[in-house]
């Protein structure tokens, strides 16, 4: 369950860690970098609405596991 919101974390704080080294070093005016910086922020937003429901389907999957596990125990005895 975690490793796939692990990863969905890590590629929002990677994408946040490479905008901001791009910004950094990037020869651009004022004016583009903001664009730049409001066009990832939309697109870093998008990702980081979705990481709740990835949450959620794993948390659904999780519990179905175990309570077909519990019935598999329930049969044995």
């Amino acid at each position: 369950m975690s490793s796939k919101v692990d990863f969905l974390i890590g590629f929002i704080v990677g994408g946040l860690i490479g905008a901001g080294l791009g910004l950094l070093f990037a020869p651009q005016s004022g004016e583009e970098t903001r664009e730049m910086l409001k066009d990832k922020f939309l697109e870093l937003k998008e990702k980081a609405e979705k990481v709740p429901e990835a949450i959620k389907k794993e948390t659904q999957q999780f519990i179905q596991k175990g309570k077909e596990a519990l019935d598999e125990k329930k049969v044995e005895l």
